[in-house]
């Protein structure tokens, strides 16, 4: 195939002409195959996690095709990027842990408060 041939520009990219490379608009991910070919996703679900532009562009903490993953260390945020996790995401998984047993130890105690009234009130 030649280099310099024309191809069609498709409906979820832009191109502004010879010499120029396409982009994907909003929505889209363009990704680089090898040198000299490009493929081009939708992203479904979130489409704020592809903001458009060039081959492999993603929203700040994101990353692979489609922008689908975010990085090591990161939590996504509702505006499509990723955040480094904190402290906070620590206390807060802490505070759940804590609020789970808790809850079991209420069930816990108020069925064998049931099981020991229940034993009181049977006849032999």
């Amino acid at each position: 195939a030649d280099a310099w041939a024309c191809a069609n520009c498709s409906a979820e990219s832009a191109c502004e002409g010879l010499g120029a490379n396409p982009e994907a608009l909003p929505g889209f991910y363009l990704y680089e195959v090898g040198t000299e070919s490009l493929s081009i996703f939708q992203c479904k679900g979130d489409e704020k996690r592809c903001p458009g532009g060039g081959a492999g562009a993603c929203p700040a903490g994101r990353l692979g095709v489609a922008c689908a993953i975010c990085m090591d260390g990161y939590a996504e945020t509702d505006d499509g990027t990723c955040r480094p996790c904190g402290d906070n995401d620590m206390i807060l998984f802490a505070l759940a842990l804590v609020g789970c047993a808790i809850a079991l130890a209420m069930v816990y105690v108020i069925a064998a408060r049931q099981d020991r009234s229940t034993q009181s009130h049977a006849t032999v």
